[in-house]
């Protein structure tokens, strides 16, 4: 099977773009990558074998926005595209987020090639709640209107032949309020891959402060300011702690300023966007990993991959209550959630932890989860049944006595 994977994320590096590169790799799939040229090095170390066709770049310094922002006409995409084609006519199309559903239709459209949507996440949601925090260039409000993008995603919900969730609660908003055909949509989650697993040691001494860890985005949907904030009251339940924080994005400078005014601003330190490994080995030399989400109409849908990356790394979780993450920790233990919001609930929670014991018990079940369930290689089976079946669907039928 030959598929023609397009994402407007630049690759190198894309975590889940490397969960889908690897696990499709083999003799029996050769998958083809059209996506914007990366400007940074591989984060991960995984073996992938794929075929990549960069979008050539124009204007100053590669960042004309014209060029980058994948349009259905495009000429620079399109070259991309015809690139990938000429090697072999693709048998499925897996699109990567709303952004490049567009193209990849017109390019379905063209060639009758089936289209699965890999919907990350809630897009126009996820932009609506952006905009209500004063947030986006004047670029961004014309090339990525919430409005605009909300009948976008209509079109390509009916359109798609396959839509792809990262958790239950998005694949049950699609089947129950938007009544899209159950068959349809299929789970294929944000797991890590199983190379990982014993990639990274554990680094924990069990002396010095205990290590508070945060990895991800840095924007207005993750309630970081909360436990800033709170710094103080979280000594006085644990002892003296380290929260180390570590990524980038558009709240960074605000929250930087936040932990400036903080009393225990020496220690709460920002490591910027670190590689996937780095980050990683952060997790492993940590005691306990947040993940403070907020809860809007767009994370209420969703499951971020740290909560597995944590897990794997036995890291115990400490998580906001919202339902997809919830019913994760409560199946495997793998740790705790507070009320969302809620300054007392999240010392009462996080007191819990106090005991190294109990964080250790809570990494163990996390880690096993993960290597029993909770990993890509059980996932990617899942995918590469369903690029199968949409591509068998595809094809017209064999009539005897015909070539």
């Amino acid at each position: 099977m030959r598929i023609l994977k397009l994402m407007h994320i630049p690759y190198p590096w894309d975590v889940r773009a490397e969960k889908i590169l690897w696990g499709l790799a083999g003799d029996r799939h050769t998958v083809a990558l059209v996506s914007l040229p990366g400007l940074n090095g591989d984060g991960g170390s995984l073996e992938r074998s794929h075929e990549h066709y960069p979008v050539e770049m124009s204007g100053r310094g590669g960042v004309d926005i014209l060029t980058r922002f994948p349009v259905p006409w495009s000429s620079k995409w399109m070259e991309a595209v015809n690139r990938a084609i000429s090697r072999g006519r693709p048998d499925v199309i897996l699109a990567r987020d709303l952004v490049v559903w567009p193209l990849s239709y017109r390019i379905g459209s063209r060639f009758r090639i089936p289209v699965v949507y890999d919907m990350a996440e809630h897009y126009p949601e996820m932009l609506e709640h952006r905009f209500q925090h004063g947030l986006g260039s004047w670029k961004d409000r014309i090339l990525r209107n919430p409005s605009f993008w909300k009948a976008v995603e209509r079109f390509c919900l009916e359109r798609s032949d396959a839509i792809l969730t990262v958790c239950d609660a998005s694949r049950d908003y699609l089947v129950r309020e938007r009544g899209i055909p159950a068959d349809k949509v299929f789970l294929v989650r944000n797991t890590p891959v199983p190379g990982y697993l014993d990639a990274i040691p554990n680094q924990r001494t069990g002396s010095g402060p205990i290590r508070i860890a945060y990895l991800g985005f840095l924007d207005p949907s993750r309630d970081l300011d909360l436990l800033i904030q709170r710094w103080s009251d979280i000594e006085s339940v644990l002892g003296t702690c380290e929260f180390l924080i570590a990524g980038e994005g558009i709240s960074e400078s605000r929250l930087r300023g936040v932990v400036r005014e903080s009393p225990c601003s020496d220690r709460i330190r920002f490591l910027g966007k670190v590689p996937y490994l780095e980050g990683l080995r952060i997790l492993a030399s940590a005691d306990i990993g947040v993940i403070p989400l907020r809860a809007t109409s767009h994370t209420m849908k969703t499951v971020p991959n740290k909560i597995f990356e944590y897990m794997m790394v036995e890291l115990p979780v400490l998580a906001s209550d919202l339902p997809p993450m919830v019913s994760i920790l409560k199946e495997t233990g793998a740790g705790l959630s507070y009320r969302t919001g809620d300054p007392e609930n999240l010392l009462e929670q996080i007191a819990k932890l106090k005991d190294p014991g109990v964080r250790r018990a809570m990494g163990a079940k996390g880690r096993e989860a993960v290597c029993r369930k909770y990993n890509f290689k059980e996932d990617a089976r899942q995918l590469e049944g369903i690029l199968q079946h949409v591509a068998d669907r595809s094809r017209p039928p064999v009539v005897p006595g015909k070539v």
